[in-house]
């Protein structure tokens, strides 16, 4: 028998056969559709299917008002993707790249927010929990402490070895080139700051460096905050000490 379209499919209890037909069991009475070995990239357009036969990750569209699944809290809304509501992202759309960054999300905004994050709990409250390796292990997080957001990195004394005070870092310090300067886009002026590039070279670690050459190079100032109060700590201490000795001069 020759392959055809569901379309010209005559209603049938028993599936057809056929290299790309597409197993179906339509029922006279109720007139749902029971998809059977679905396999990735077919989908089904029907006014109502059941998921009992589909495996994880298979979604099964339904009108091209809705997104059939076994929530109602995800739907599509004209072009914009609904997740747990009716009308928070409804000025978003949220894409799935498709090419490059494979299973990255995207989201566009000409107005309002890209993206609201909304954790209804009292008190200290999760927001984005970064996950990293198959044991999904807890790398960084964004969290609301019931005062003010926390944006958390991996800090656990379990992850670390050969721990000791660390070195001098006032040399380390006056090494950074603290610059100011107008951004191009915007044209706005910054007093102070400091160049990717120009950071890169005494403190790597502060800086990510792009293998594409037309991506632009970032930098995390936060990883700077150990070496600047090892810096006044010392600081400190050679001011006491002066202090010390001007008071027993003194005497």
């Amino acid at each position: 028998m020759a392959d055809l379209k569901i379309s010209q499919l005559t209603a049938s209890t028993t599936p057809l056969a056929g290299t790309e037909v597409l197993p179906i069991v339509q029922s006279s009475t109720t007139k749902q559709v029971s998809v059977a070995n679905l396999t990735a990239g077919r989908a089904v357009s029907a006014l109502s299917a059941t998921l009992s036969s589909l495996t994880s990750g298979r979604i099964p569209y339904a009108t091209t008002s809705g997104l059939l699944t076994d929530s109602a809290n995800l739907q599509f809304s004209g072009s914009n993707l609904l997740l747990g509501t009716a009308s928070q992202l409804q000025s978003s759309v949220l894409s799935v790249l498709g090419s490059g960054n494979v299973g990255d999300f995207r989201t566009t905004s000409s107005g309002g927010y890209p993206v609201i994050c909304e954790n209804t709990a009292a008190g200290s409250t999760s927001m984005v929990i970064f996950l990293s390796g198959p044991s999904t292990t807890t790398v960084g997080s964004i969290t609301y402490n019931g005062a003010v957001t926390v944006y958390g990195t991996t800090s656990d004394a379990r992850l670390k070895e050969n721990i000791a005070d660390a070195s001098s870092s006032l040399d380390f310090v006056n090494t950074l080139k603290v610059r100011s300067f107008d951004w191009i886009k915007s044209q706005k002026h910054q007093d102070f700051g400091f160049i990717a590039q120009e950071l890169y070279e005494v403190s790597p670690d502060c800086v990510y460096k792009p293998q594409d050459e037309d991506s632009t190079w970032q930098i995390d100032t936060s990883v700077l905050i150990p070496a600047l109060v090892k810096s006044i700590q010392e600081q400190q201490t050679m001011i006491d000490a002066l202090k010390t000795r001007l008071d027993a001069a003194n005497l």
